[in-house]
């Protein structure tokens, strides 16, 4: 997963269906790899304020979820 655009931001983060992570005052871009298990849901939140910034999720060479917009969520469950 990645988010970009400029100036820090606050993120949460879940992982496969683990537990919810948070990140404060992340300097962007931030991007976070990782293994995919099948059905299980991965999301991403960004606090931004009004700041417009962009989320998505990939999955190997395929976008899988994508938003461009102040305080976006992007989420993804592969049912494999």
């Amino acid at each position: 997963m990645q988010v970009t655009g400029d100036g820090a931001v606050d993120l949460t983060y879940r992982i496969n269906g683990g537990a919810e992570q948070t990140e404060q005052g992340v300097i962007l871009p931030w991007e976070k790899s990782y293994s995919v298990y099948p059905e299980l849901e991965t999301s991403v939140t960004v606090e931004s304020g009004a700041r417009t910034v962009g989320c998505t999720i990939t999955m190997g060479e395929h976008l899988v979820a994508f938003e461009n917009e102040p305080s976006p969520t992007c989420g993804f469950a592969y049912w494999g």
